[in-house]
């Protein structure tokens, strides 16, 4: 009985490919499906974020959100950045339907305000999308999100907006 090496060696050389192979696909797998879960709970929040949903479930998207971005090691200022500017928005939100609770006008979040917070869920969406290409960015956009909402915080047309609402 003879064994022939170059079999032996291709056996080997496969075995060792596909038990080095095998972790680092399902690790990509992995990972791509925790940052899936991170944009599902952006989308969450963004759709709670508008009344008349009730509080409660608004904070269980936040809490979701969060949750996800931990586990997918994603940039924490950017989240709590977002998360807070969902949070006044959704609390604009509310205020705006107790006023007028009519689906089609009440609700509303001022323009500047919603596009502050629309301009943070894209930046953590992005940061979430492409993290190895926009890790050196985010410090910049998350800047330049903190001069925007300095500036809309002092604007007099604003001062409405409820920025002591303390984050959940």
């Amino acid at each position: 009985m003879s064994v022939d090496v170059g079999w032996v060696v291709a056996g080997t050389v496969g075995g060792a490919l596909v038990s080095a192979l095998g972790p680092l696909i399902t690790q990509g797998r992995e990972r791509r499906d925790v940052r899936a879960d991170v944009l599902r709970g952006i989308g969450d929040v963004e759709r709670a974020r508008w009344a008349p949903v009730e509080r409660e479930d608004f904070r269980a998207a936040v809490i979701s959100l969060r949750a996800a971005a931990l586990v997918a090691g994603v940039n924490r200022e950017a989240v709590d950045r977002y998360a807070r500017l969902a949070q006044v928005a959704q609390r604009m939100s509310e205020d705006s339907w107790e006023v007028i609770p009519d689906p089609e006008y009440g609700g509303g979040i001022p323009g500047a305000l919603g596009e502050l917070t629309r301009s943070a869920a894209k930046l953590l969406t992005d940061s979430v999308w492409h993290p190895y290409r926009k890790r050196w960015s985010v410090r910049r956009a998350l800047a330049a999100l903190g001069s925007e909402e300095q500036a809309l915080r002092s604007d007099e047309d604003e001062t409405n907006i409820p920025w002591h609402v303390g984050i959940l």
